[in-house]
């Protein structure tokens, strides 16, 4: 058994990192069928334009299999050639009768092959995220819609700003979502173009050989791939790889961001929120059989920090001149990688949604904690209108508020007890002013806005 160098690799944990389709797709054996995929596309296109006879492309189609080719063959002869491609076309061509292997790869540069595959595979992954993301919108909208109502103490800088609900929270969590369905939808035709133009991407070779039919022959390749066609050639360019991972960078951060409020919303003395837990099953320390640790959220911002990090890695990296191997070898490890982790961050993302638990008791009790403190924002407005006198007014709530909480004394009684803000309310402004349900702002509408937009 051949050892197995990557974490989720292992035997013990590779069922967690990633679907089997995505593994396979980025596999060893998967990658190199592609490549093989390629080599019948473009024989098939060379035959159908009349570049290569039918028969010839029926033998390369027939053979076209990596389980007949052998990877171990491949592999063998890599260890000389050096040249991943060379290595396969010569295990391929061994395999093929009446010579039509001598027309595997006809005009062909090995760039052709691997960046057309390339882009392949990400336009699948691209569309396994997509699916991942819809179906995270639609278990957040019902969510949002449940908890609209639900008020709760709003947090900025890690403090009670003003009320919210969850609802509203929620709604902007699916609203994030939808918008990287739009990043990817707008993204997907220019990150997923091939390449079957030759060695400096001007067709000289297949001109060559074939005329400017050869155009045509490059258009063939492409849509068997489902790939777009790009007017001039993309060899010497990496930028849409680029903007692939930095989409999966951008997805990253807003699974992150969201994995890390709920771990704090799950905290003891907060508890507003816990992801899901198999309380038969499951175990959180080897030590301390209390512990129901946010062990999914965890994970999550674990694979955000590697995703991004990836991402910044072939940000960093182009092609020099026309083109040079540089980039290759960061592609050929962060990307499978990346495609791995994006999976099961998504998976891990649905799964937390699928099975979060609200506490709205919590909500409301923790909201209550200041007894009104929050609610200083509006009792200021209300006074500067009352008054006529709007930084007056800020100046006065902000005294209230300081001394109401270094003294400790309830915000709603030590209010009504200050002559400055009696002169122009009413005690009962000054309840209705401190109901938190009172001043949630166009929050209805902003939810309706995300589950109807």
């Amino acid at each position: 058994m051949k050892n197995r160098m990557h974490f989720f690799d292992y035997e013990m944990y590779e069922k967690g990192f990633g679907t089997e389709e995505m593994r396979n797709l980025w596999s060893e054996r998967g990658i190199l069928q592609q490549w093989v995929d390629f080599e019948v596309y473009l024989a098939q296109a060379q035959a159908e334009l009349g570049m290569i006879p039918q028969d010839v492309a029926y033998e390369i189609t027939k053979k076209g299999n990596i389980d007949l080719i052998g990877i171990d063959k491949i592999a063998d002869i890599f260890g000389t050639t050096n040249l991943n491609t060379v290595a396969l076309i010569r295990a391929y061509k061994a395999i093929c009768e009446n010579g039509a292997g001598e027309f595997i790869h006809y005009g062909a540069t090995s760039q052709d092959v691997l960046d057309s595959t390339l882009a392949f595979r990400i336009k699948k992954s691209l569309e396994s995220y997509r699916a991942d993301l819809e179906k995270i919108v639609s278990v957040l909208l019902p969510l949002a819609d449940k908890y609209r109502n639900a008020v709760m103490a709003g947090i900025t800088h890690g403090q009670h700003a003003i009320p919210v609900t969850f609802g509203f929270v929620v709604a902007t969590w699916a609203q994030a979502f939808k918008e990287h369905i739009e990043r990817i939808d707008q993204a997907l035709p220019r990150i997923c173009t091939g390449t079957v133009s030759g060695a400096a991407g001007n067709f000289a070779s297949y001109n060559l050989l074939f005329g400017e039919k050869c155009w045509d022959m490059q258009v063939k390749v492409l849509e068997k791939f489902g790939l777009t066609v790009p007017p001039i050639s993309v060899q010497p360019r990496n930028e849409r790889f680029v903007e692939y991972m930095y989409l999966c960078s951008l997805i990253a951060n807003t699974c992150e961001k969201i994995a890390d409020d709920i771990v704090f919303n799950q905290r003891n003395e907060v508890m507003q929120l816990e992801e899901p837990f198999d309380t038969e099953h499951q175990i959180c320390s080897s030590t301390m059989p209390q512990k129901r640790n946010p062990v999914l959220c965890e994970n999550i911002k674990g694979l955000a920090t590697l995703i991004r990090s990836n991402a910044t890695a072939q940000g960093e990296i182009f092609h020099r001149d026309l083109r040079d191997d540089t980039p290759f070898f960061v592609e050929d490890v962060r990307m499978p990688e990346t495609a791995i982790l994006m999976d099961s961050m998504l998976k891990e993302m649905l799964t937390v949604f699928k099975g979060l638990k609200v506490h709205e008791e919590n909500m409301r009790k923790n909201l209550d904690k200041d007894e009104g403190l929050l609610m200083a924002e509006p009792l200021a407005l209300l006074l500067s209108i009352k008054s006529g006198k709007k930084d007056t007014a800020m100046r006065i709530v902000h005294k209230i508020a300081m001394e109401s909480f270094e003294k400790k004394i309830p915000y709603e009684q030590y209010v009504k007890e200050m002559p400055e803000l009696r002169e122009y309310l009413t005690e009962q402004e000054i309840v209705d002013i401190l109901n938190p349900s009172n001043y949630l702002g166009l929050t209805q509408k902003a939810i309706d806005n995300v589950i109807k937009g």
